[in-house]
């Protein structure tokens, strides 16, 4: 198993493409700072993440040594998952506003209002603490404050001011607290072509939360490393920065252990292996502290093979269906990449490892929520609850969902869809321990 040739920032053999978390910066925000607790020395490598942690640090430099391995406990503390529920959003027949196409990412304000960033719409939604409608903003379109018709990655300030990242254009657009355009801000020059969706605030700028494609890695740049990199965006064309490295197992497999990133309040944490191994970093990149749970990554064998193929033919299934109902020159296209990508699927070729992680999100104060994988590709497993100085808290058991965006007072946000497959949009709040 594979926790990185480092258990900070490891090289090891890559592909042609560079990935990375990209934290976006130039827009200050204020976060409540967290103290992280100094803990007692890691102990002896005996149990089965000592196993893990002794295997990856074998090739540690003396700096790197000194990074703090918190073992947690490998027997899961159920936590209860029936969240009070505060209001519920979307429906076909209700108002207008509420009608959602596509989900593409949702962010709350220190108020507590919500933001619903709906793809197929092209606007933001606006939602009060108690589920009433407050504005709307954006449009379809290529002007200032309008929206294409590709992929919305959005987050938002305390408060109150939005960011939304548009893939087709390559381009932040910048919104204020009322809604109203106030700039945009061009990925370009020396950063190529950059492809991302989910983006967190944290303090001085933005964080894209995972694998993020970058057709020109930065100077000096090794395909074999996948890279935590700022985006100042201070002027008209945003300029990058590289913070961190991560580990990058060979590309170009199925199942290989994906990049899950999140801010913190004073840093950032990361997955970006097969392993149970969260990593804490500072905003200067030095990884300070590992937390680690005894659960070993699964080989991946026919079964599991097998599944992910279902898995990814199952949405070759949903795109042919998209192509059947759009009709004319547009579904014959979808038609041909429909096909394109069922001879993807065949001939895939797998990683050797089930990575355990299968998905992590950092809350406004510094909690980590670490999703496990399912026994099988596609299938949800338990949701662990973590403290960034090394506490763990919890565990919601079985296929738990995780929030699609975490607010103040313990609000969340989840995107489901109702009997009739129509979206909606459901905040709840966390019991006390978990907040």
């Amino acid at each position: 198993m594979h926790c990185g040739e480092r258990l900070g920032n490891a090289p090891t053999r890559g592909t042609h493409l560079i990935w990375t978390t990209a934290i976006v910066t130039g827009l200050a925000v204020a976060f409540p700072v967290v103290a992280l607790a100094a803990s007692a020395a890691a102990s002896a490598a005996s149990s089965a993440a000592g196993s893990v942690a002794a295997s990856a640090a074998s090739s540690v430099p003396t700096a790197l040594a000194r990074q703090e391995i918190v073992e947690l406990p490998a027997e899961d503390r159920v936590l209860d998952s029936a969240f009070e529920e505060v209001y519920r959003i979307g429906s076909f027949g209700g108002e207008e506003w509420e009608t959602f196409g596509a989900v593409a990412e949702m962010a709350f304000d220190q108020a507590g209002n919500l933001y619903v960033a709906d793809s197929q719409a092209s606007r933001v939604v606006v939602v009060s603490r108690e589920g009433g409608f407050v504005r709307v903003f954006g449009d379809a379109g290529e002007g200032p404050g309008e929206f294409g018709d590709g992929p919305l990655g959005m987050t938002v300030r305390p408060d109150g001011r939005t960011i939304v990242y548009e893939v087709e254009r390559s381009a932040f657009q910048v919104f204020g607290a009322d809604g109203a355009f106030e700039r945009m801000v061009r990925v370009g020059g020396a950063a190529g072509f950059v492809v991302f969706q989910r983006m967190q605030a944290m303090p001085g700028g933005v964080l894209a939360r995972s694998d993020v494609t970058i057709m020109a890695g930065p100077s000096g740049g090794s395909p074999s490393r996948r890279y935590v990199e700022r985006f100042l965006l201070d002027g008209d064309e945003a300029v990058r920065d590289t913070v961190a490295e991560a580990w990058r197992a060979e590309g170009g497999l199925a199942l290989a252990p994906r990049l899950y990133a999140g801010a913190l309040p004073d840093g950032v944490a990361f997955s970006d292996s097969t392993a149970y191994a969260i990593k804490i970093a500072t905003l200067d990149g030095e990884v300070s502290r590992v937390l680690m749970r005894p659960f070993r990554p699964a080989p991946v064998t026919d079964r599991i093979r097998d599944a992910e193929r279902a898995r990814r033919l199952g949405d070759v299934e949903g795109l042919v269906e998209r192509g059947e109902r759009s009709g004319g020159e547009q579904g014959v296209m979808m038609g041909r990449m429909a096909e394109f990508l069922r001879q993807q699927v065949e001939a895939l070729e797998f990683y050797r490892e089930f990575p355990v992680v299968g998905g992590m999100k950092t809350t406004w104060d510094g909690m980590i929520w670490v999703r496990r994988n399912g026994a099988l590709p596609g299938e949800n497993g338990p949701v662990d609850v973590l403290g960034a100085e090394g506490r763990y808290v919890g565990t919601f058991p079985g296929a738990s969902a995780m929030p699609g965006a975490f607010g103040p007072d313990g609000l969340v946000a989840f995107a489901e869809e109702d009997e009739f497959d129509v979206p909606v949009v459901v905040v709840r709040r966390l019991p006390p321990e978990v907040r």
